[in-house]
């Protein structure tokens, strides 16, 4: 999943890298993105997500290049890389630039898509580059510097010709203080042939122990609501409250504010498909096995992101 596999394709296609950078109170993300339209005609895309807000920079085809080896991508002046990344966006409302480093990447012990990886007309395709590495650098937007030195960092991707037409996805990563847990989780409507089911997949790192939760290992979807999943796998068990539903169970009030933040999805390569994502918001995590607890944690940290099928206008 590392590398580039777009490049042949001719109609109705995307393949885009999510990279998200957090440092005590601040969390941005990038996410540059090759797509093809139903008339084959050819673009690139950068969308930058901080807590203010979300800049989307478009592109020529001839300003895209990636590697069909190994992650890397340049669009322009921009590169990201599993060596970190190297930022010169400019438009009428936002500059952006900078350089971050990346230690070596933390890698899953196998494919996240298990044995559905195989199947060639999955409508979009799940890849996990990096569960957490440190990040050394600095980042300025429009004047402000943000400081990224000792920071963490996670990567992910998809491809395909589609995001999925209704989605949970949630993600959060060094909740002890330390760079020793990271955990993400989707639960997903997918495209069978001439039927529909919604899967899930979740991979969780935690003190040098990864484990995984799938529809292909048995994984079951308890409860997915807009501020709730709930999978569970045999003797496992996750359970993420989103920071309103989680007060709710307690009989107290969030008493924060709900950020959420516009993105651009692919809708049959096209990138006009709009979504909401809280970058940076607070959500509860449980794990249990066989019923102990692994852990239970509260972070103001998380990714979050609820798509219901009367969202993604």
């Amino acid at each position: 999943m590392n590398n580039f596999r777009g490049g042949h394709r001719k109609k109705a296609y995307f393949e885009g890298w999510y990279l998200k950078h957090q440092k005590d109170n601040i969390s941005i993300a990038f996410i540059p993105a090759f797509h093809v339209n139903e008339k084959g005609e050819r673009t690139a895309s950068v969308q930058v997500v901080t807590a203010e807000g979300t800049y989307c920079f478009s592109f020529e085809e001839k300003e895209f290049y990636a590697s069909k080896k190994q992650f890397y991508v340049k669009i322009n002046n921009n590169v990201f890389s599993e060596g970190g990344i190297s930022v010169n966006l400019k438009n009428e409302n936002v500059t952006i630039t900078g350089i971050l480093y990346y230690s070596p990447f933390t890698e899953l012990l196998s494919d996240i898509m298990g044995p559905f990886r195989f199947l060639p007309f999955m409508q979009c395709r799940h890849g996990v580059l990096s569960m957490l590495h440190s990040i050394d650098g600095r980042l300025t937007i429009n004047g402000r510097e943000y400081d990224f030195s000792n920071g963490t960092g996670y990567v992910e991707k998809d491809s395909g010709s589609s995001f999925p037409l209704f989605y949970t996805w949630a993600q959060c990563v060094g909740w002890t203080g330390k760079r020793d847990c990271s955990m993400m989780a989707s639960a997903a409507h997918i495209p069978f042939g001439c039927f529909t089911f919604t899967g899930c997949i979740c991979a969780i790192l935690y003190q040098g122990r990864e484990y995984r939760l799938a529809t292909y290992m048995g994984a079951r979807i308890m409860k997915n609501t807009h501020n709730i999943l709930i999978i569970k796998q045999g003797k496992y068990k996750l359970e993420i409250y989103k920071a309103k539903e989680e007060a709710k169970e307690n009989g107290k009030r969030a008493g924060e504010k709900e950020d959420k933040l516009l993105l651009y999805a692919p809708q049959k390569g096209s990138m006009h498909r709009k979504i909401e994502e809280n970058i940076a918001c607070t959500v509860r995590c449980r794990f249990t096995v066989s019923g102990k607890p692994i852990f239970d944690f509260t972070d103001h940290r998380a990714s979050f992101e609820y798509v219901g099928q009367q969202d993604g206008y």
